[in-house]
């Protein structure tokens, strides 16, 4: 009898353990996410090697309270430390470019990265030389001597040549892969607004900036 008694309070005393091992992680992955919440904006301007900060916030980022946290409070940083007359466009271009890595890292479906772009491309299409130093960029390989920034330039000329996954115009269901068994419906916190994201390259997601083609010719 008093072994038995022994064992239920030994089985009581580790369920008990593991109820305050699982609460101390859940405070942990809250006050970690909440710092890195904070210096999201940071981790972009340091992409890629603040790939693991970004990482750590997948753990943090499962709830439609959070997610939405997230994008306020970066949107809110981005726009009072980069989307003003003083940031060079070339500097706003290479953070957006950074922005859809990480954002694509942080959440695959792409309802994060459409919700946290749309100011930074609304404040592109607003300045008048960002087809300018688009083209410059994509051509500073060829003509280095185009400008006196030519260094920036062809740093952006790299990124502009990596391949990334970018949101796509579009998304109705005329989209939709009806022979794709890992198909999902969108996250329940996607707006009437979200389109869904494919695999184009990061020039293809600057020219969908502007709706009409035409600017580009």
């Amino acid at each position: 009898m008093e072994l038995d008694v022994a064992a239920r309070i030994g089985e009581d005393d580790i369920e008990q353990r593991k109820e305050d091992l699982e609460s101390w992680k859940c405070i942990a992955i809250v006050r970690l996410g909440q710092l890195r919440v904070s210096e999201l904006f940071d981790s972009i301007v340091e992409w890629p090697e603040s790939l693991g900060g970004v990482e750590d916030l997948r753990s943090y980022i499962i709830s439609p309270k959070t997610r939405l946290q997230l994008t306020t409070t970066f949107t809110s940083a981005l726009a009072t430390r980069l989307q003003h007359p003083a940031a060079a466009t070339s500097d706003i271009l290479r953070a957006y470019i950074s922005l859809i890595c990480a954002f694509t890292v942080l959440d695959p479906r792409g309802v994060l990265l459409d919700r946290a772009s749309r100011g930074i491309r609304r404040y592109l299409r607003e300045r008048d030389d960002t087809l300018c130093v688009i083209e410059r960029g994509v051509m500073s390989e060829s003509l280095p001597e185009l400008s006196e920034d030519t260094e920036d330039l062809s740093e952006l000329a790299q990124e502009l040549g990596k391949g990334i996954p970018a949101i796509q115009q579009g998304g109705g269901l005329e989209e939709l892969d009806y022979d794709d068994l890992c198909w999902a419906p969108d996250p329940v916190d996607a707006g009437p607004e979200f389109q869904r994201s494919k695999g184009l390259d990061v020039t293809g997601s600057l020219i969908s900036l502007w709706d009409s083609k035409e600017y580009w010719t």
